[in-house]
């Protein structure tokens, strides 16, 4: 994917075997308050082989 300048907290990233970019774009979500994160259930990385570095 490439490097990502963020200014966050906290930034875990997730990836596994079976999991395309796409399906990780796709499980972003923004609430009211203006945080973004990823649903991981959502992106499909839980239940598969789970790769995070925290």
């Amino acid at each position: 994917m490439g490097k990502l300048l963020v200014n966050a907290n906290r930034v875990i990233a997730l990836g596994g075997e079976k999991v395309t970019p796409q399906q990780l774009r796709n499980a972003v979500e923004r609430r009211p308050d203006g945080l973004v994160g990823l649903n991981s259930p959502k992106s499909g990385v839980i239940g598969k082989v789970i790769n995070a570095v925290t």
